[in-house]
């Protein structure tokens, strides 16, 4: 296992986490990483950070007996993943990517902005009983199985359904063995999304360099109070993009439109204050923007599937 101080231009190494939240080491980057191996085939990490200056961020470096293959999707933000022999693909969020590693190594560089992403390593010998199924899917994954694989990065399409189990993966709510059982079994929901939607091109990018700045400035905006947002006019006047340039730059970069991003972001708020286990439901509806429970514990159920009142307390 390499020290972080080891890793080129000062990456921080997060190989060195395990079953613990802590907090990311790097200048210019505040947030945390939780890195939870589940078994011996598969591994689940979750990145959640405020970017203020460019960053460089090793995601994997612990060299193992087998291969491993690397799924990522950013939940917020845009990213680039580096191999060192295989180039470098540029992500933004809700676009899943698969990759070999070199040796097991990957840089995340970052940009100034909200960062969140999902990831899963995986060993290869895990696909072994699959590998014909797999190898028709696409030739990359073939010969990632093979003896001699070689590194490479695999882009695919964007699926809505990605987003809603890596959310169920992240916030699982039970707590020890339980929680162990559930996050193999969404973060095998999520492999078997994402491998289904390799037999598609990749979505080409339609947003121009020079409105990145401002559709993260909209996101900020719209995010920076949970309980009185803007207004969708008033959100484009102020970063001066016109309302289709801003719902289409939304989907694009972020993965859903402002107020599902909006939603999504009041009940992730929600989840960590009901871990927490100081505020009431009812305390937590108002507190995360809900005027009405009852609306709160519906967005609720929608999206993790069980009421509010049975969500793990602190």
């Amino acid at each position: 296992m390499t020290d972080p101080a080891d890793t080129a231009d000062g990456a921080q190494n997060l190989a060195s986490v395990s079953n613990a939240a802590v907090p990311l080491e790097h200048p210019g980057v505040q947030g945390q990483i939780r890195i939870d191996e589940l078994n011996d085939r598969l591994t689940v990490f979750n990145l959640k950070a405020t970017v203020s200056t460019p960053a460089d961020i090793g995601l994997y470096d612990n060299p193992a007996d087998d291969a491993n293959l690397v799924f990522c999707l950013p939940v917020a933000g845009s990213l680039a993943i580096s191999l060192p022999t295989a180039g470098t693909s540029l992500l933004a969020a809700g676009q899943p990517l698969w990759a070999m590693p070199d040796e097991n190594r990957a840089t995340l560089s970052v940009r100034p902005g909200p960062l969140s992403l999902v990831g899963l390593g995986i060993t290869a010998r895990m696909f072994e009983e699959h590998a014909e199924t797999l190898g028709r899917l696409h030739p990359l994954l073939k010969q990632a199985l093979s003896h001699r694989p070689s590194p490479f990065v695999l882009a695919a399409r964007r699926n809505p359904q990605l987003a809603r189990v890596a959310a169920e993966l992240i916030h699982a709510p039970f707590q020890g063995s339980l929680r162990a059982l559930y996050q193999e079994a969404k973060a095998l929901e999520l492999i078997a999304l994402s491998l289904a939607a390799l037999g598609h091109a990749p979505e080409r990018s339609v947003v121009r360099l020079r409105e990145l700045d401002r559709l993260h400035e909209a996101r900020e905006r719209l995010l920076a109070d949970l309980t009185a947002p803007p207004a969708l006019a008033d959100l484009c006047l102020a970063v001066g993009l016109n309302r289709n340039k801003l719902l289409r730059g939304f989907r694009e970069l972020f993965g859903a439109p402002p107020y599902e991003l909006l939603r999504q972001a009041r009940l992730d708020q929600a989840c960590t204050l009901l871990e927490e286990g100081v505020l009431s439901v009812t305390e937590i509806a108002m507190t995360c923007g809900y005027e009405h429970p009852a609306s709160f514990t519906h967005a609720f159920i929608q999206r993790f599937g069980m009421p509010p009142s049975r969500w793990p307390r602190g």
